[in-house]
């Protein structure tokens, strides 16, 4: 019943889907049937429900009926409350995660020599895909930025010899990668897994932000790491009965301490 934005923190050492599960049963009691639960991932939604599942079987006095719990990772289901004629129905399909490893792969034996087996081939596609992932996530355009791709706020700028180095493909390759991969999507008519699911997010917060649901919404175990997840967590815990639980945030930090975290501390995409 507060006003928002609602944070709450379950603390680092806790069980903190157990937790979770004991306290919106406890403060929603009878509305928590009309609840919808969000995690970042499908085993995190797995494992929220097991942990429900748990604390009805400790339940004397009467049946728990549960929540809804839903996985951002599944917004492409097309299952309440992600209603894909709102969200996407503009937007190209989605590649598969097999189909894009040997387009990919398909796309660098074209590009490279003879010498290249089958093998190397699919392992670049794989170190590929987890670049283009790192970017969509990042929501970073690297054709416009090929010689400075930035990996965060206050962090040193890469060129393109270092981001080649660390996702192991030439930096000549990673250049026509960049420019012929968008260009291979248009032919097929999809769009890269990764790019599809930001867009997907981006449309979702504007949807709750123009439109907050009125049933009880909340965000658990995001840290907000992710550009799109920041702005969705920041859109829940303004809907009118939305909160987020983070995950062990550290309350304890003084405010000079916040001052010195940097980008590799655990605690740095709760900073803000």
């Amino acid at each position: 019943d507060a006003p928002g934005p609602r944070w709450f923190n379950i603390p680092a050492g806790r069980d903190v889907l157990r937790d979770l599960a004991r306290g919106l049963s406890e403060a929603l009691r009878d509305r928590l049937s009309a609840a919808l639960v969000l995690t970042p991932t499908r085993r995190g939604a797995r494992a929220m429900a097991r942990a429900f599942s748990g604390l009805a079987s400790v339940r004397d006095d009467k049946a728990l009926l549960l929540p809804q719990i839903r996985a951002i990772g599944d917004l492409d289901e097309g299952e309440p409350p992600f209603d894909l004629d709102a969200l996407a129905l503009d937007l190209p399909p989605a590649l598969s995660p097999l189909r894009r490893r040997f387009e990919l792969a398909r796309l660098i034996a074209a590009h490279h020599d003879a010498s290249l087996s089958a093998r190397r081939a699919l392992d670049l596609a794989d170190s590929l895909a987890r670049f283009f992932d790192s970017l969509a996530l990042e929501e970073i355009d690297a054709a416009d930025k090929l010689d400075a791709l930035v990996a965060g706020e206050g962090a040193a700028q890469y060129t393109l010899e270092t981001w080649a180095e660390h996702w192991q493909v030439s930096a000549r390759f990673l250049a026509i990668a960049v420019r012929l991969w968008p260009q291979r999507l248009r032919e097929l008519g999809l769009m890269d897994p990764s790019q599809r699911q930001v867009a997907l997010i981006r449309r979702l917060v504007a949807q709750w932000t123009e439109h907050p649901p009125r049933t009880p919404l909340i965000l658990a175990g995001t840290t907000g790491s992710a550009p799109s997840m920041s702005d969705l967590a920041g859109a829940v815990a303004n809907a009118s009965q939305g909160c987020v639980v983070l995950p062990g945030l550290d309350a304890s930090l003084a405010e000079d301490a916040w001052r010195l975290i940097g980008e590799s501390h655990p605690q740095n995409t709760m900073k803000g």
